[in-house]
C-alpha cells in the first residue's frame, strides 16, 4: 500500500514538473521578440476592422497556407482586441493543449506510464516551443492532428461500428486538419492507408 502511494506520488510529481516546464517554456518571454515577416502578414490579414472578404483578398495576395488560421485569428482579435500579443497567446495555448493531447494519445496506445515520457518530450521539444511562440498555424496544426488521432484511436476501440460521436468528431477534426495546412494531407492519406491495413 505504501509502495503504491509512493509510486503514484512520483507519477504526479513527474507529470506536474513536465507540465510546469511545458507551460513555462511556451509562455515565458512570449512577446520578447518582434514579429517575423510571416507573423506581420498574419497580423495584417487578420485585422478585425476590415471585412472577411477584404481579409481573404489580402490572404490571397500574400499567403501560401489555407485561410482557416487567419480567419480564426481575425475572430479572436474581434473578441479580445487587435493587439500583437494576443495572437501569440493563442498559439501558446494551442501548444499547451498539445502537451495534454499528446500524453493522452500515449495513454490510449499503451496503458502504462509511457505518457509521462511523452509529456516530458513534448514539453521540452525546442521546435514545438518555438512554434508555440509564433503567430503562425503550426501549433494549431499539431493540436488538431493530435485531437484527430485521439478520435481515430477511440473509434478503433469502439465495438459499435455505427455512426457515433467519436466518428463525428473524427470527421470534423479531419476537415479542420486539412484546411489548416496543406501538408496535413499526409496525415489524411496515412489514416486511409492505416484503415486499409487494419
Amino acid at each position: 500500500m505504501i509502495k503504491n502511494n509512493n509510486l503514484s506520488l512520483i507519477v504526479v510529481l513527474v507529470l506536474t514538473i513536465s507540465l510546469f516546464f511545458g507551460v513555462t517554456f511556451r509562455l515565458y518571454n512570449l512577446n520578447y521578440e518582434n514579429f517575423w515577416l510571416d507573423e506581420i502578414l498574419t497580423f495584417w490579414i487578420s485585422d478585425p476592422n476590415i471585412s472577411v472578404l477584404e481579409s481573404y483578398q489580402r490572404h490571397l495576395q500574400l499567403e501560401q497556407m489555407p485561410f482557416f488560421f487567419n480567419l480564426l485569428i481575425k475572430f479572436i482579435h474581434k473578441i479580445f482586441g487587435y493587439d500583437t500579443s494576443i495572437g501569440r497567446y493563442v498559439s501558446g495555448i494551442f501548444g499547451i493543449l498539445s502537451i495534454i493531447s499528446s500524453a493522452y494519445i500515449s495513454r490510449i496506445i499503451k496503458k502504462n506510464d509511457a505518457y509521462l515520457l511523452t509529456t516530458f518530450l513534448i514539453s521540452t521539444n525546442v521546435f514545438l516551443i518555438a512554434y508555440s511562440q509564433e503567430l503562425r498555424v503550426y501549433s494549431l496544426t499539431f493540436f488538431l492532428i493530435s485531437l484527430n488521432l485521439i478520435f481515430l484511436l477511440k473509434l478503433q476501440k469502439e465495438n459499435n461500428k455505427k455512426l457515433s460521436l467519436c466518428f463525428f468528431l473524427f470527421v470534423i477534426t479531419q476537415i479542420l486538419v486539412i484546411i489548416s495546412h496543406p501538408f496535413n494531407l499526409i496525415v489524411f492519406f496515412s489514416i486511409i492507408l492505416f484503415s486499409f491495413y487494419n
